[in-house]
């Protein structure tokens, strides 16, 4: 790889055409773009979506992987996101999976990133080496040969990437990468029945592939030992009741 100008190429799963169009596709830095970027719709988990870059016949170092609802502010994103990639690179030449946002080694929050209108910007400096990583932005690198695990579905991936990269000799980090996040999720409950069941099902597949490494620490659980998937989904649905009662 050149680490001087990693080349990079970028993918969406996209499930909801007008968030994609509102969101990413008014990032500037997507005007017209002149490396590969991928968008793949309907598919049922993120590796079916993922796994195309492995068929895109362009040489690409890295690869971009941002949600539908994420925009990439100003026009000079994606430099700045290869000088970043460059510096981390530098400090850990096995870097293999890098994100905007996640938990670093030591168990404290990392990012500088606007959620749903609110700016989470963490006070640990920026980048570290990482134990888990969210999902909205992540770089993937090619050579890495890691792929995404269909049985999480669209949850706990990112960790999943940090892990098996440790697994394999490698390194993740959080990056300091501007975006903005706009997902429809609200950041309290109530949620959607079909949202916790998804996040319950992913947390169980998770807990299950990993049990001999826990515990991990994602941005939204604290995988402290077998049985936090379920406690997690008992959660999530008590808070729905609670915010049912009159």
């Amino acid at each position: 790889m050149n680490a001087a100008a990693p080349r990079l190429g970028l993918i969406c799963a996209a499930s909801h055409t007008p968030t994609l169009q509102r969101c990413l596709l008014q990032s500037p830095s997507l005007v017209q773009p002149n490396y590969p970027f991928i968008i793949r719709y309907g598919v049922d988990n993120a590796a079916a979506a993922f796994h195309a870059v492995y068929l895109e016949p362009a040489p690409v170092d890295w690869w971009v992987w941002v949600h539908q609802d994420v925009l990439l502010p100003g026009p000079d994103w994606l430099a700045r996101l290869r000088r970043h990639l460059q510096q981390a690179l530098v400090l850990w030449p096995r870097l293999a999976v890098a994100g905007a946002y996640g938990i670093s080694r030591d168990g404290h929050r990392a990012g500088r990133i606007l959620d749903r209108g609110h700016m989470r910007h963490e006070p640990c400096p920026l980048p570290v080496l990482a134990q888990s990583l969210d999902e909205m932005l992540l770089l993937v690198r090619a050579s890495s040969a890691l792929r995404m695990d269909a049985a999480l579905g669209f949850d706990f991936y990112g960790t999943d990437l940090v892990l098996q990269a440790e697994q394999n000799g490698w390194q993740a980090a959080v990056l300091d990468i501007e975006c903005e996040h706009w997902s429809a999720t609200p950041l309290e409950p109530p949620y959607a029945d079909a949202l916790i069941d998804r996040i319950a099902r992913s947390a169980s597949a998770f807990e299950r592939k990993w049990q001999h490494r826990l515990p991990v620490i994602t941005p939204c659980i604290h995988f402290e030992r077998v049985g936090a998937a379920q406690q997690l989904a008992q959660q999530l649905r008590s808070s729905q009741n609670q915010s049912a009662a009159p």
